[in-house]
C-alpha cells in the first residue's frame, strides 16, 4: 500500500494545526511586539491569498496608522506574487509614501516585526473593515499607495491607443477558483448584460474584456458583434480552467501582480464597469470611487467582506438579465 496519500493526510492536518494555533496566539502577542515599536507599526505578510485581498489588508493598516499618526512599514512577502521567495513583492507595484526608514521610532535593525498569514492575526485594526468607506479606502491609496511609474504609464498608453474618446464597457469575468465565494456567472449571463447595456446605450463603441480565463476572453470576442472586443495581452492567463493565482509554482508570480494591477486600472477608465465579485474588480472602483458598476453576482453571505459590501448597494440592476435580478445582496453558501 503507498504511503504517499498518509503523508500528504498528515502534512495537511499539520498545516492545520499550526495555523489554528497561530490563530489562537499571535492576537495576543503581535499587539506586544508593536507596542515595542513605538511609532512604527512593522508587519510582514506571508499569505497564500489572492493580491487584492492582500491589499486591501495593507489599506486597513494604513487607516490603522493614520488614525493614530503611526508610521507604517508593510510588507508583502508572500509566494503567490514574490519574484523570489521572501522577497517584498508590494514594492514592485507600488510606491509606498512611507517606503523608506526613517527616523520614527527604533531603526529597522531592532524593530519588532509581526509575522502574519492572516489578518485578524495582528490582533489589531479589527474593527476597520467593517467601517472603513470605499471613499476613505480610495484617498489612502491616491495619497499613500501611488502605482508605480513604469506600471503608470503602461497603462496610460493603453488607454490612449484604444480608450481616447469613445465609449467603453468593462467586463471583468472571474472564473477558476472564484466558485468557493459567489456563485458562478454563466458566460451568456455576462453577453446578454453587455447586450442590454449597449441597447441603453447605443453610442457604445467598445468592450474591454479582462478575465482570468483565456477561453471566456475569446468567446466574448465571438459572440460580442457591431463594437470592438479589446482585451489587454496578458502573458499570465489560465488555458485550462485552473487557477494559476493560487499556484505558486506555476507561472511567472511577478508577472501575474503586474498584469492583475494593470487590467484593474483599465478596467477603472471605462464609463461602466460589467463585474462578477472579486476583489480586483473592485479595486478598479478604489481607484476610481464614482466607476459606474454592475454586478453580476453577489458574494456568499460568510464571504461579503469589503469592498464589495459596500458597493453591492450602488449597483445598477437595470441592465441584468431576469435571472441575475436578485444580485443586490448577498445570499448563502450551498
Amino acid at each position: 500500500m503507498s504511503v504517499r496519500p498518509h503523508l500528504w493526510s498528515l502534512r495537511s492536518r499539520t498545516r492545520s494545526l499550526l495555523r489554528t494555533m497561530d490563530n489562537r496566539l499571535k492576537p495576543l502577542y503581535c499587539p506586544w511586539q508593536q507596542r515595542a515599536n513605538g511609532a512604527v507599526l512593522a508587519v510582514d505578510i506571508d499569505a497564500w491569498v489572492g493580491l487584492f485581498a492582500q491589499l486591501t489588508w495593507v489599506v486597513y493598516l494604513l487607516q490603522y496608522c493614520e488614525e493614530r499618526g503611526m508610521v507604517p512599514r508593510i510588507r508583502l512577502t508572500g509566494p503567490l506574487y514574490a519574484r523570489a521567495p521572501g522577497l517584498d513583492w508590494l514594492g514592485d507595484l507600488f510606491a509606498l509614501r512611507h517606503r523608506r526608514e526613517d527616523n520614527h521610532g527604533p531603526p529597522i535593525g531592532v524593530l519588532r516585526i509581526s509575522r502574519i498569514s492572516e489578518f485578524a492575526q495582528l490582533g489589531l485594526a479589527r474593527d476597520i473593515p467593517a467601517r472603513i468607506s470605499v471613499q476613505q479606502a480610495a484617498r489612502l491609496i491616491r495619497e499613500q499607495l501611488r502605482v508605480r511609474p513604469d506600471i503608470q504609464a503602461h497603462v496610460d498608453r493603453f488607454a490612449a491607443q484604444h480608450f481616447d474618446r469613445r465609449r467603453v464597457i468593462g467586463l471583468h469575468f472571474r472564473g477558476t477558483d472564484k466558485v468557493t465565494e459567489a456563485h458562478r456567472v454563466s458566460w451568456e449571463d455576462c453577453a446578454a448584460t453587455v447586450d442590454n447595456y449597449r441597447r441603453a446605450h447605443p453610442d457604445t463603441q467598445a468592450l474591454f474584456v479582462s478575465s482570468d480565463e483565456a477561453a471566456f476572453i475569446d468567446w466574448i470576442r465571438g459572440r460580442i458583434a457591431g463594437i470592438e472586443v479589446i482585451a489587454h495581452d496578458d502573458q499570465e492567463r489560465s488555458r485550462d480552467g485552473k487557477p494559476i493565482h493560487t499556484q505558486a509554482a506555476r507561472g511567472d508570480n511577478g508577472q501575474k501582480a503586474r498584469e492583475a494591477l494593470i487590467n484593474t486600472l483599465l478596467l477603472s477608465r471605462c464609463d461602466v464597469l460589467i463585474r462578477s465579485s472579486s476583489f480586483m474588480s473592485a479595486w478598479s472602483s478604489l481607484f476610481r470611487p464614482e466607476l459606474p458598476i454592475i454586478m453580476l453576482n453577489a458574494p456568499f453571505d460568510a464571504k461579503c467582506w469589503f469592498p464589495d459590501a459596500e458597493l453591492m448597494t450602488r449597483s445598477m440592476k437595470q441592465y441584468l438579465p431576469e435571472a441575475l435580478r436578485d444580485v443586490s445582496a448577498p445570499v448563502p453558501h450551498s
